[in-house]
């Protein structure tokens, strides 16, 4: 080990480069040190035990009648708020993911029109008109029963079993 054998001074570090010296040296005193125990610290002044204010004691947590109840519904509504922020943020994500895979609006256009479909009745009488020239609106009263049943057969089979916005359909 280095300068075990030697009976010269101890060489410490500087910042300056040089050898430190003795009147470079750098000392606290017992004001500036942290001490951990207050009874060691010198010339402390604490009051005697009898002027000592009593330690507080930490409070038990009171049972209230029924708390159970409460505690348990306010945990149902925290969770429920928490659900309701993550469910806005996965619609929100859902919203933006879509709304950026869609053509921009400049690319918008009608498309063009199929040519014209008439729809007549046995006897020749025109129910309705489809296609570019249009025709005139019909009431149900003056269409035959089954037409309005036949699209709703095509479109959505379960028309009449949903409230609006079938999910399965939408799943599907």
């Amino acid at each position: 080990m280095a300068g075990r054998g030697r009976s010269g001074d101890r060489i410490e570090p500087s910042f300056s480069g040089r050898p430190a010296r003795d009147d470079d040296a750098f000392s606290l005193d017992a004001d500036d040190r942290v001490v951990t125990n207050r009874s060691a610290r010198r010339g402390s002044s604490r009051p005697p035990p009898s002027q000592r204010p009593a330690p507080r004691r930490r409070r038990e947590p009171r049972e209230r009648e029924g708390g159970g109840f409460f505690r348990f519904m306010r945990r149902v509504v925290y969770w429920c708020l928490v659900l309701f922020i993550w469910a806005g943020i996965g619609v929100a994500g859902l919203v933006l993911y879509y709304g950026s895979r869609m053509p921009s609006a400049s690319t918008w256009a009608i498309p063009e029109r199929p040519p014209n479909v008439k729809i007549t009745a046995v006897d020749g009488s025109v129910i309705a008109n489809r296609g570019a020239t249009g025709g005139e609106a019909l009431s149900l009263e003056n269409m035959s029963p089954y037409i309005p049943e036949a699209v709703i057969a095509i479109e959505d089979r379960r028309f009449y079993s949903h409230f609006g916005v079938d999910p399965l359909g939408l799943g599907r």
